[in-house]
C-alpha cells in the first residue's frame, strides 16, 4: 500500500529515486539458473551457481574422506581437518590466524566420511585473496607434531562433549557396528593411534587435482574459473606404481556394547541397511519417512512447535515417562546408505526403550494419514528454501549433489520429487529395512545389552550372525 501511494503522488523521476532508496541493494534468487560444473584440464572440477546476494560461499571440497583412508592411516582426514587452516611452511599458526581475519569473512572445515570440506562466507572483493588462502592450503600445508598434540586434544574434547549431544554420538557408534569398522563404517571424531607419517600419507596420496574441486555460491562461472587455473593450474596428477583399492562399504548389521561410566542416561540405537543415494525415489521415500518420525528431547528450549506433531513427540517422548530423548536421522552415500533411530533414558529401562524404537520401524506406514503426509512433505520443502539462504548450505550441498550426481536438481524438481512420494512408498522402504539384518548399539553406565537384544528377537527383527 505504501509503494501505491507514492506512485500515485510523487513525479516519476523523483518516484523511482526514493523506491530505490527503499529497495534491498540485492534481492536472493535460488532459481536463477542451473549450477555450472567445467573440469579443468588437469581435472580440477569448478562448480558455481549465479544467485544472487550480498555475500558469495566459496568452499574447497577434497574428494576423500574417512572412507577412503587404510589401517596405516586411520583417522587422518579428521586430523587434517582440524589442520587445514592452521599453518603452512611460510606461516605459523598466529600470522596464519591474522592473515584469515584480514579477509573479512567466515571459514569452517568439516571433514566427513566422503569429503573433507574447507567452507567461506566472504564479500565480493575477498574472492581472490580467499582462493589464494585454498592455495596456499594444497600447495603449502605443513604438519608439525606439536600441532597435532594439541589437536589430538581438541579432538578428545570434543568427542566427549558429544557424548552429550546424542544427535552425533549414537550414529556415529552405529555407523562403526553396522559397516564393521571398514569403509562407512570409519571414525569421523577420533584421532587415537595417529602421528605425523600417516597424516602426510593420506595427504599425499589424496591431494592431487581430480580430487579437488572449487565451488562458488554467488560468483560469475568464468571469474571462478580464471581463478581456480591462475593457482592450480599447474597442478599435475602423479603416475602411480600402485593403484590405491578403496574397500566397499559392506553392510554387516550387529550388535555392540559401548560401556561408558561417565553418562548419566544410557542410549540405545537402530540402524537399518537402506539403498544408496543414486536411488532418487528411496532417498525421498526416507527423507519423508524421517520426518514423519521426528523426534527431540524431553525437554527442549526455543520457540513453540519444534516438530511436535512428529510421531516420535506424540506416540513416544509424551507417553512414556522414561524417555528422555528420540531421534531418527538418515545418511545418505553414493553406494550405501544407512537409517538410524535411537533414544536415551536411565540404564535400567533401556530395553524398553529398545521395544518402543523397534515399534516405530514396524509400524512406520500404519495409519498415515494424508494430513500427517503432507506435513511431512510440507517440512522437507521448508527446510530446503530454508537453507538456501545459507551460503554455508549451499556449498555444501552444489558439491555433495555433484560429487554424487554430477549435477545438481533444482529446487523446484527437488520437491516435485518429494511430492511424489506416496504411502506404498513408505511401505516399501520399511521392507527393505526389515529384510536386512539390524544394528544394535547401546552405550552407558551398565554392564550388557543383552536386556536390549531380546525385544528385537521378540518382533522377529533379522539379527547379524
Amino acid at each position: 500500500m505504501f509503494n501505491s501511494t507514492l506512485r500515485s503522488r510523487f513525479p516519476s523521476i523523483i518516484q523511482k529515486r526514493f523506491l530505490n532508496a527503499l529497495a534491498p541493494k540485492h534481492s536472493f534468487s535460488y532459481e536463477q539458473g542451473y549450477t555450472n560444473v567445467t573440469k579443468l584440464s588437469n581435472g580440477i572440477t569448478v562448480c558455481t551457481d549465479p544467485s544472487v546476494g550480498e555475500t558469495l560461499g566459496l568452499g574447497l571440497f577434497i574428494k576423500k574422506g574417512s572412507r577412503h583412508e587404510t589401517e596405516e592411516t586411520k583417522h587422518a582426514a579428521n586430523a587434517i581437518g582440524k589442520l587445514a587452516l592452521r599453518r603452512t611452511k611460510k606461516h605459523n599458526p598466529l600470522e596464519r590466524a591474522q592473515n584469515l581475519a584480514s579477509i573479512v569473512g567466515n571459514f569452517t572445515v568439516q571433514a566427513e566420511r566422503e569429503y573433507i570440506l574447507v567452507n567461506s562466507i566472504i564479500e565480493p572483493k575477498m574472492l581472490q585473496t580467499t582462493m589464494e588462502t585454498f592455495e596456499q592450503i594444497i600447495k603449502d600445508m605443513e604438519f608439525v607434531e606439536k600441532d597435532l598434540e594439541e589437536v589430538k586434544s581438541a579432538i578428545n574434547f570434543s568427542v566427549e562433549k558429544k557424548k552429550l549431544e546424542k544427535m552425533e554420538y549414537v550414529p556415529e557408534l552405529i555407523h562403526r557396528v553396522a559397516f564393521n569398522e571398514r569403509s562407512l563404517g570409519r571414525s569421523i571424531t577420533m584421532a587415537d593411534k595417529l602421528d605425523i607419517n600417516s597424516i602426510q600419507k593420506f595427504w599425499n596420496q589424496h591431494i592431487i587435482p581430480e580430487n579437488l574441486m572449487i565451488v562458488c555460491a554467488g560468483g560469475e562461472h568464468e571469474e571462478i574459473i580464471k581463478l581456480a587455473e591462475k593457482s592450480f593450474g599447474d597442478l599435475k596428477n602423479p603416475k602411480l606404481n600402485n593403484e590405491i583399492i578403496y574397500e566397499d562399504p559392506i553392510y554387516t548389521g550387529g550388535n555392540h556394547f559401548y560401556p561408558d561410566s561417565s553418562l548419566q542416561f544410557g542410549n540405545v540405537g537402530l540402524g537399518f541397511k537402506i539403498p544408496c543415494a543414486l536411488d532418487l525415489k528411496s532417498m525421498f521415500a526416507f527423507s519423508v519417512a524421517n520426518q514423519i518420525l521426528g523426534g527431540g528431547s524431553s525437554f527442549s528450549a526455543g520457540g513453540p512447535g519444534k516438530g511436535m506433531f512428529t510421531r516420535l513427540y506424540h506416540e513416544v517422548l509424551s507417553v512414556y515417562w522414561f524417555m528422555e530423548s528420540a531421534f531418527s536421522q538418515s545418511f545418505a552415500y553414493k553406494d550405501s546408505s544407512l537409517f538410524t533411530i535411537f533414544g536415551s533414558s536411565e540404564p535400567r529401562t533401556l530395553p524398553n526403550v529398545a521395544g518402543i524404537l523397534a515399534d516405530s520401524i514396524i509400524n512406520l506406514d500404519r495409519g498415515i494419514t494424508p494430513e500427517e503426509l503432507q506435513r511431512a512433505k510440507n517440512m522437507i520443502k521448508s527446510n530446503v528454501l530454508m537453507n538456501v539462504e545459507s551460503r554455508t548450505v549451499q556449498v555444501e550441498d552444489i558439491g555433495r549433489q555433484v560429487m554424487t550426481y554430477g549435477s545438481r536438481m533444482l529446487a523446484k524438481d527437488l520437491m516435485k520429487s518429494v511430492d511424489e512420494i506416496y504411502i506404498h512408498d513408505i511401505s516399501r522402504i520399511k521392507e527393505y529395512m526389515l529384510s536386512h539384518p539390524v544394528t544394535l548399539v547401546t552405550t552407558g553406565n551398565f554392564t550388557s545389552n543383552l536386556d536390549c537384544l531380546y525385544p528385537l528377537e521378540k518382533r522377529n527383527f533379522k539379527l547379524s550372525k
